[in-house]
């Protein structure tokens, strides 16, 4: 019983060995160093202040190029969308600020972990929704 065990074990492994060149591109981008595109998503739902979104930190302390990404400001009832190319994967913190004309509001740090399902050449990939559970102040909810 043992041997058979042990020989089905090592079949096995030979097979997938041997498999290995066939298996699709986007699965050996599974490392965690690797760039992805991405699709990002941010919706303002306030009904009278700004959003302005940016890059606070990115992963590995690697300096994040502001040509890819500049400060995002979505005007009230406003959506963004951008598809960004060669995003490394992991954790990145993103500063939110809201204003009402000049006047400061509120701001916050939301921290969003990239993925290798985010990557857009996926066929069915998560887009990068920015705005998640981010909290409107109560003066943005109404005039």
């Amino acid at each position: 019983m043992r041997l058979f065990l042990f020989s089905v074990l090592l079949s096995s492994v030979l097979f997938a060995e041997f498999n290995l060149p066939k298996i699709p591109q986007s699965i050996k981008n599974i490392g965690k160093k690797t760039p992805i595109d991405i699709a990002l998503y941010a919706k303002n739902s306030s009904i009278n202040c700004f959003l302005a979104i940016r890059v606070a930190s990115t992963p590995y302390g690697e300096d994040f190029p502001k040509s890819k990404l500049p400060t995002i400001i979505i005007p009230p009832g406003k959506y963004y969308r951008k598809n960004i190319s060669d995003i490394l994967k992991g954790e990145y913190e993103f500063e939110y600020t809201w204003r009402k004309g000049a006047q400061f509001i509120d701001s916050g740090i939301k921290s969003i972990h990239i993925f290798t399902y985010h990557d857009i050449n996926l066929p069915l990939h998560k887009r990068v929704d920015l705005t998640f559970r981010a909290e409107i102040p109560d003066s943005c909810k109404s005039f």
